[in-house]
């Protein structure tokens, strides 16, 4: 099983991943940005590069390709706090773990626009401090994605303004009882 908690920048999907597994020993933690921040990377002394890593057709496929491996290899439960509000997107990636066989839960957590900023205004990102262009990224993609937070097709929508404690629950009445356990040892 995968649960992928979407949403946009600053919305809390990182703490909620945490908390969720700090509740679910079996899980793995996995986030798909270090694929992209790796393309990142890469593609920049040749030219490349893009403001945004989802726009690499390969990231999306080695998403994937690599949630769908490491789902199989180890055989634990996934968790993966991402940000796709591209429909496009979201249907490569969702709908290629689910062709693949993967029971995939998805949620979108949402919070009004001015509590995501304000969150992104305090946020501490190792290497970012005193960088306003990375609070001005963040913002812009927040413009851009507020419409998708309430499309339909991002499924189970989850309100990001409540106590840790309280969206935890939220998320978990909404999980199978018991959650499953790691199939291979």
């Amino acid at each position: 099983m995968l649960v992928w908690i979407n949403g946009t920048f600053g919305v809390g999907k990182t703490t909620l991943a945490t908390h969720l597994s700090e509740h679910w020993h079996d899980a793995v933690v996995v986030d798909p940005e270090r694929v992209g921040m790796m393309l990142m990377e890469w593609s920049k002394p040749h030219g490349l590069g893009t403001a945004d890593f989802q726009d690499f057709a390969l990231w999306r496929e080695l998403v994937v390709s690599a949630l769908a491996g490491f789902h199989a290899e180890p055989g634990r439960p996934m968790i993966v706090p991402m940000t796709v509000l591209n429909p496009a997107y979201y249907e490569q990636i969702v709908g290629g773990l689910r062709a693949q066989g993967i029971d995939v839960h998805h949620f979108c957590l949402t919070a009004p626009p001015q509590e995501i900023a304000r969150r992104l205004a305090t946020r501490q990102v190792p290497g970012q401090e005193g960088r306003s262009d990375f609070m001005d990224w963040a913002l812009t993609r927040l413009e851009r994605y507020t419409p998708a937070m309430s499309d339909p097709r991002f499924e189970t929508f989850l309100d990001a303004t409540l106590p840790p404690d309280e969206l935890l629950a939220e998320l978990l009445e909404r999980l199978p009882d018991p959650l499953p356990a790691t199939v291979r040892s």
